[in-house]
């Protein structure tokens, strides 16, 4: 269930969502063994508050399918890194591929959740010629 539209429990959403796009971002750097220092820490915690303010924000203010989608299309970019690292099919630059293909899949979720919420605008609108 998700919170109410304006609630302050997206802040607790977001943070949780914060620390769990972290940690799945930590864990593929760590089946890569690769050395876990400041910078790698810095770049990851970037990475996922930023992952994580769209979809919260989208929730905050009433865009629950934007919302929908795009953690769906987030957790299946997370899985996917899992999927070519732990492949093999990427030895050697599994770390750059990893990352990049989850960096892509974000936009693409951005433009598949903008479209879903035009696409229900339009729904509504002509549903109640009204409003």
């Amino acid at each position: 269930m998700l919170p109410i539209k304006k609630s302050s429990q997206w802040i607790v959403f977001y943070l949780v969502y914060v620390a769990i796009i972290f940690l799945g971002l930590l864990a593929t750097r760590w089946i890569l063994n690769t050395t876990i220092d400041g910078s790698l820490l810095i770049a990851l915690s970037i990475l996922s508050f930023g992952s994580a303010l769209l979809p919260s924000l989208a929730g905050f203010f009433g865009k629950r399918q934007f919302f929908r989608i795009y953690i769906g299309c987030n957790l299946f970019a997370l899985a996917y890194m899992f999927v070519l690292i732990t492949s093999g099919k990427s030895t050697g630059w599994a770390d750059l591929t990893s990352i990049v293909v989850y960096v892509y899949l974000l936009p693409v979720a951005v433009v598949l959740g903008i479209l879903a919420e035009v696409i229900l605008y339009f729904k509504n609108r002509k549903n109640h010629p009204d409003a």
